[in-house]
């Protein structure tokens, strides 16, 4: 895989984190530092997590459906991207009042951002791939788009969100089927 294709998947990955990051961003209106640096933390690190976890399960999977490791890998991908697809559609529930997201109710939201991770590593090891250096650039790439979403949200809304979660399942989708191609 090319250095491009794991940018491309790791800004896909991002959306996710970008969408609720703004959304805190949004909520808030004004967020300090040390939050907006707990939020990329927090969802940097689950990112970059999951792929190995997801890695080390597809490894232990890989010999039995080797002949149909590509077609496995495509079709993850793009039921994450279908996914994302449908969630950037979703509206958001009226009058919904939110605080903000902090210790454990952070943690449970970074995972959530993170679960489509988890698949890529699931595919990246159908593929027979390393997952270090990529779990490393999704972590670490993750981490500075929650900032920047924290900052958008407190700019535009929450509707920056749904369109970057929208661009993110349309690059997985290509990815994924780029693998079949």
């Amino acid at each position: 895989m090319s250095l491009i294709q794991l940018l491309l998947i790791a800004s896909g990955l991002s959306a996710d984190a970008f969408a609720v990051a703004a959304s805190e961003g949004a909520i808030l209106r004004r967020s300090s530092y040390r939050h907006t640096l707990r939020i990329a933390f927090v969802f940097g690190t689950c990112q970059g997590i999951m792929p190995i976890l997801g890695w080390r399960a597809g490894s232990s999977l890989y010999g039995m459906i080797r002949p149909a490791a590509d077609l496995t890998a495509c079709a993850i991908l793009v039921i994450i991207g279908g996914k994302m697809l449908l969630d950037s559609r979703r509206a958001d529930e009226p009058g919904r009042k939110r605080v903000r997201s902090a210790g454990l109710k952070l943690w449970i939201l970074g995972l959530a951002v993170s679960l489509d991770a988890l698949g890529v590593g699931i595919s990246l090891a159908m593929r027979g791939m390393s997952m270090w250096m990529p779990a490393l650039i999704i972590g670490l790439m993750t981490a500075a788009i929650s900032i920047g979403g924290v900052r958008v949200g407190e700019i535009a809304g929450v509707g920056a969100g749904k369109k970057a979660e929208l661009a993110g399942g349309v690059i997985l989708i290509i990815i994924g089927l780029s693998f079949i191609l």
